[in-house]
């Protein structure tokens, strides 16, 4: 059975055309219901906005609080919700969101259907961001020379955003151009601000491991200090213990 969507906005546009039709003899309903008209303009002129931060803020909180527990049903429900939201706020924030949640999924082909949608819609100030999560997305959906291209050209326009050295590192480590990634993995980790440090730590020593610089046994140590996986530490240690000793 098909649903049918009722879009009450139109609905009480028409039902207020055919009311004023039938009382357009009564001057006085005529002018209340015009004053009415002009109150409610200027109300959400004055309050639209803030009502939509309102919303966007408690949205983002609630949405994220599910994303980190793994409540994807719930948060597919929540996003359904946003009526005001998805009319009168800024139309990326659900789609991020909702990038996000395939993302965490596996899903990268929704993740890059709702990551794109969100930075068509964004404002300039957020496009840096939507473009480094749209490439994350596409690296996942086995798309490494869009990401690469991408992630490059936020290198260069947009090196501010958090992230996009780790992000072209590790896809150029997972491409075997151990040199430049190295040399991205270590401006990140001095950039600093980055989540999993030890996790980074690590793919440095790789890439150095790999492209044969010195230094992976110092990066090692701190990997492990910062919470590195120990068993990624101990394997990688052998490694290089394995390619000094030759």
């Amino acid at each position: 059975m098909k649903s049918v969507e009722i879009r009450w906005g139109w609905l009480l546009i028409t039902l207020s055309v055919v009311a004023l039709v039938f009382l357009r003899h009564h001057k006085w309903v005529v002018v209340t219901y015009a004053g009415l008209v002009v109150l409610g303009v200027v109300a959400f002129i004055l309050l639209g906005p803030r009502l939509a931060a309102q919303a966007e803020a408690r949205f983002r909180a609630q949405a994220l609080a599910m994303l980190h527990a793994g409540q994807f049903v719930e948060l597919t429900r929540l996003a359904q919700r946003q009526w005001w939201l998805n009319r009168f706020g800024r139309r990326h924030v659900i789609a991020d969101i909702q990038g996000l949640s395939a993302l965490a999924q596996d899903d990268a082909a929704s993740a890059r259907k709702h990551f794109a949608a969100a930075l068509e819609a964004a404002p300039a100030p957020d496009k840096p961001r939507l473009s480094l999560s749209l490439a994350r997305a596409e690296r996942a959906a086995g798309l490494e020379a869009e990401a690469e291209g991408r992630l490059r050209e936020l290198l260069t326009h947009h090196h501010g955003v958090t992230g996009v050295q780790a992000e072209l590192g590790r896809l150029l480590l997972a491409r075997g151009q151990a040199a430049e990634a190295a040399a991205l993995l270590r401006a990140a980790l001095a950039r600093g601000g980055q989540p999993a440090g030890g996790a980074l730590r690590l793919d440095l020593a790789r890439a150095l491991l790999v492209s044969g610089q010195p230094g992976v046994a110092e990066v090692l140590s701190a990997a492990a200090a910062e919470g590195a996986d120990p068993d990624a530490v101990a394997a990688l240690r052998a490694r290089h213990q394995a390619t000094t000793a030759g």
